[in-house]
């Protein structure tokens, strides 16, 4: 059964609950008959509510409210770096067999996931996963003449990236020795840390 985008995301946010009269065609997931359609104003009132509040329900009756809060706010970082290793990291599929190729590949993703981690603490936790993500994948220079290069991308982490680790990406042209001091400079600036 075919089921197009538009419902999929209707059933997926609980959209669907507001409507009243909604019907679909079986084989292809399309709704019916439109002019039928109408908002369920009651519960949106009533749902309105509980705008802004977040519930948990828990079996743990002998912790306190923050205990409670603290102990699903680090579930949420647990599931956070799951779906940065799946998504940003590629760790699965795996596509090694032999048990140590195994335990080599996922050691990589989270030694990946702890440089990841740090970067998002020294950066002030200011950009989401993706946003760093993207930067450093799209940080590219580009010969402009002979030994000389130029940054091809900028954005508000790249600035960040700079003030922290105290590198210029600002120039216009640069040759590829200064390129080269700026490595080794960050390098031994890492391993004196």
């Amino acid at each position: 059964m075919l089921i197009l985008e538009s419902t999929l995301r209707l059933l997926h946010t609980g959209a669907i609950g507001y409507i009243n009269n909604i019907k679909f065609v079986k084989d292809t997931g399309e709704i019916s008959d439109t002019s039928q359609l109408s908002l369920k104003l009651d519960k949106i009132v009533e749902d309105e509510k509980y705008d802004g509040y977040y519930s948990i329900v828990t079996s743990e009756k002998n912790l306190s409210n923050a205990e409670i809060i603290d102990i699903y706010g680090g579930l949420w970082e647990i599931e956070e770096s799951f779906r940065i290793m799946k998504g940003i990291f590629d760790a699965r599929p795996v596509f090694v067999q032999l048990e140590e190729h195994i335990d080599a590949h996922f050691l990589t993703c989270y030694v990946a996931l702890l440089i990841f981690r740090i970067l998002e603490y020294k950066l002030g936790n200011k950009f989401t996963a993706n946003q760093i993500h993207e930067t450093l994948t799209g940080l590219e220079c580009s010969l402009f003449r002979e030994n000389y290069y130029t940054l091809d991308f900028r954005n508000e982490v790249v600035e960040e990236l700079e003030k922290v680790f105290d590198i210029d990406f600002s120039w216009q042209l640069m040759k590829k020795s200064k390129i080269e001091k700026i490595l080794q400079n960050s390098k031994n600036d890492a391993v004196g840390q």
